[in-house]
């Protein structure tokens, strides 16, 4: 390392930034050159020199060797272009120097703007494992899977998280967040057919509370009655969902009596609910499916999902607890109802991991 002295090159102290006088352009706008330096101790290259080095083997995915030293102090600078909007970076230079005074090595970059931005976003969210004998990085905003083994990522998550309880909250919660976004597309009216619906339900049956466990498998109980959704509670107990369209119209007005009915889809709908809850009672006898579902059928109730892209107005939502009431084995829910339902759950689980220790 011969006679150089990495620490504070040019008697200017580290952390500190300088700004140098103004200067003009030929178009009549001014500029000043800012710097900063740091003495970054330790440093990581894939690349030998000629200065003392140790060889060090990390491991993120695939084994790599870097080579460890200390080599000098980084200097950082960059223009800031005087506007009438105040001051603009129109560039930062780093480098690395190897000798006293302005000698720098090959290891210099120049980012544009936009190059910072995404420099300053990865290094906010990255930081070092605390543990010495582990030569790994952590991240707070990417995909674990693409970066380090499944050993790894619990390594980490283990030495990050006070309790592996709490870490499989927060999966929960962004889990949720995820499915009320996709719920939110259904609601606009993106979406394939009921299938589709049916299938996204399936996976996050969640949406409905914490009632219902699973979905049963067999969902057809006879020749001419497949059903949309068999959920089972706790008990082992299974109801009915009949999945219809957001689009689908609940109910029209009559101005002539001032008030509102049923719409023909709708009538439909819980006509149908009622007669697979009719056909499900009478397998009360059927030990078969009961024993390879591992469910029992006493009472089974309906929910009946359907409608509406747009939320109820007061007068709608007062029939509508109207309309519920009337019936002892079957409630109808909207969509809107449903996606509110599944914030007001994702809000408790937030509450629950505010108080969770990183």
């Amino acid at each position: 390392m011969s006679n150089f002295n990495p620490k504070y090159d040019d008697y200017k102290k580290d952390g500190k930034i300088y700004i140098f006088d103004k200067k003009s352009n030929d178009d009549g706008s001014n500029y000043r050159m800012a710097e900063t330096f740091c003495d970054i101790g330790n440093t990581y290259t894939e690349t030998q020199y000629t200065v003392e080095q140790q060889s060090l083997e990390f491991e993120i995915k695939d084994k790599v060797k870097l080579y460890e030293s200390d080599i000098g102090q980084a200097k950082y600078w960059c223009w800031l272009v005087e506007t009438e909007k105040g001051n603009t970076t129109s560039g930062l230079h780093i480098c690395r120097r190897t000798a006293k005074g302005n000698v720098y090595n090959e290891q210099e970059v120049t980012l544009n703007p936009h190059a910072i931005s995404v420099l300053k976003k990865f290094l906010d969210e990255i930081e070092l494992c605390k543990d010495e004998t582990l030569h790994k990085i952590q991240t707070s905003n990417n995909d674990f899977d693409r970066i380090l083994t499944k050993n790894d990522f619990l390594k980490i998550v283990e030495k990050n998280i006070s309790s592996i309880d709490d870490y499989y909250i927060l999966l929960d919660i962004k889990k949720k967040q995820k499915t009320i976004m996709e719920l939110e597309e259904i609601v606009s009216g993106n979406h394939g057919n009921e299938v589709s619906i049916q299938k996204f339900l399936k996976k996050n049956l969640w949406l409905f509370g914490n009632e219902y466990a699973t979905f049963v498998k067999e969902e057809k109980i006879n020749s001419k009655n497949i059903l949309d959704g068999i959920p089972k509670n706790i008990d082992n107990f299974i109801d009915v969902i009949e999945v219809k369209l957001p689009e689908v119209e609940l109910f029209r007005y009559d101005s002539h009596h001032n008030n509102y009915y049923s719409s023909s889809e709708l009538t439909k709908a819980i006509a149908q609910t009622q007669n697979y809850i009719f056909e499900l009672e009478k397998m009360t006898t059927e030990e078969d499916f009961q024993k390879n579902n591992n469910c029992k059928i006493i009472k089974p109730r309906g929910i009946v999902l359907i409608g509406t892209k747009n939320k109820l107005n007061e007068d709608e939502v007062n029939y509508l607890r109207i309309l519920n009431s009337s019936y002892h084995n079957l409630t109808i829910i909207t969509y809107q109802q449903l996606l509110e339902k599944a914030k007001n759950i994702l809000s408790l689980s937030e509450k629950v991991s505010a108080n969770i220790e990183i």
